[in-house]
């Protein structure tokens, strides 16, 4: 989608180990491309949104009005607000899995 630019790897196959960055680090590389054929690739991106730091999420609208959906449910949001357009932390409320 052109969002990204990613990092192109080709594995070694000698057990190659990459480093992605956190979706709020512009200093690292957020996604890495590795591909499998001349039509086909893998993406990989690092989606920790660290939700021992996150309480909350703010939504804009296209008027940039805000809505704060705290981790306890609760909502705030401005008078007028309308469809969000932009998430201050895409992942949050996503599942975590139990490892």
């Amino acid at each position: 989608m052109g969002l990204e630019d990613p990092l192109v790897i080709y594995p070694s196959g000698l057990g190659d180990t990459v480093r992605i960055g956190r979706f709020d680090n512009p200093d690292e590389h957020r996604v890495i491309k590795i591909p499998v054929s001349g039509s086909e690739y893998y993406l990989l991106e690092n989606r920790d949104a660290d939700a021992d730091s996150i309480h909350h999420v703010v939504l804009r609208d296209r008027d940039d009005r805000e809505m704060q959906i705290n981790r306890d449910g609760d909502i705030t949001a401005a008078p007028g607000f309308r469809v969000a357009i932009h998430a201050s932390h895409y992942d949050f409320g996503i599942p975590a899995a139990d490892y």
